[in-house]
């Protein structure tokens, strides 16, 4: 009997001379195919043996971003971005963008990109790059300077090529202070007053932005020359030493206003001055308020 190798639909096909081999379907990269047999009256028959070449393209981009969790207001952080085909397949007309995405929205704040590698088109806050063709296995490392005011901040990265391949990734900073995103006042409702004789001393603290602040903490320092006496207002608080601490105030949300009243009384005569400080998670110094009391 003679052998002899036949290719169709691009597989292998080991036959006998007397085998006629019809492509059926293709599942799973493997094509499937009716082997027409010799006639009965033959003694024998040889089986086929399929064999494929082909393997299927796998498009496939693998986006990574990483930066730091905190900044400080107007500080410049550094962003890394690695883009990489991650396919069995070259990639064509690979595009790049990073954006910086703001979570948190304050008055007058400034956030932008001022500095990228690789050439790409920068826009304030979006960098483009064009890539072009990426190898397989090959890899692409990319660092941008970011600078923000004040705010919580997510960079986005998105990567797309010719034939649909895609890829995102993001990572998110918080940028302690830089806005005046609480204002805290402070007045005295009897001034000037004599010796003996008893105030109050109001405190507000509104939130101005439109985010939610934690954690708002306020201490007023008294000189020797007037007491506090009691306190009350939205925490309780701890009189030492002339020095009043309010117990934080865990979650402050846009234009609302918390108060604090503290009731003092006159030892002595003199200009006085009391300095009312505050700190929130958004606050990476105090904010100092002071307010004036006469006493005779």
């Amino acid at each position: 009997m003679v052998k002899f190798f036949l290719e169709i639909c691009g597989i292998l096909i080991l036959s006998s001379t007397y085998g006629c081999v019809t492509c059926k379907m293709h599942t799973n990269n493997v094509t499937k195919i009716n082997v027409m047999t010799k006639p009965s009256f033959l003694k024998s028959s040889k089986k086929a043996m399929v064999v494929s070449n082909t393997a299927k393209q796998k498009r496939e981009l693998c986006v990574s971003v990483t930066c730091p969790d905190i900044a400080f207001s107007r500080k410049s952080v550094q962003v890394h971005i690695t883009i990489e085909n991650a396919g069995n397949t070259n990639l064509e007309d690979v595009h790049v963008e990073g954006s910086l995405i703001a979570l948190e929205r304050y008055k007058n704040n400034v956030a932008q990109i001022v500095f990228a590698e690789g050439n790409p088109v920068i826009s304030a806050n979006l960098a483009t790059w064009n890539i072009g063709n990426l190898a397989v296995g090959e890899v692409k490392k990319y660092s941008a300077t970011i600078v923000c005011q004040c705010g919580k901040y997510c960079f986005e990265v998105t990567a797309n090529s010719m034939g649909g391949a895609y890829s995102k990734a993001e990572c998110r900073t918080s940028w302690k202070g830089g806005c005046n995103t609480l204002l805290l006042e402070c007045i005295d409702t009897l001034d000037p007053v004599i010796v003996n004789e008893e105030t109050y001393y109001i405190i507000e603290v509104t939130n101005l932005s439109t985010a939610a602040d934690r954690n708002i903490k306020v201490d007023a320092v008294f000189p020797e020359e007037i007491q506090p006496i009691r306190t009350e207002g939205v925490t309780t608080s701890i009189i030492e030493n002339n020095r009043v601490s309010f117990f934080p105030y865990a979650l402050l949300q846009p234009n609302k206003k918390i108060i604090w009243k503290i009731k003092a009384r006159a030892i002595k005569p003199g200009d006085l001055r009391i300095e009312v400080h505050l700190t929130s998670e958004n606050f990476y110094r105090e904010a100092v308020e002071e307010e004036s009391t006469k006493v005779y």
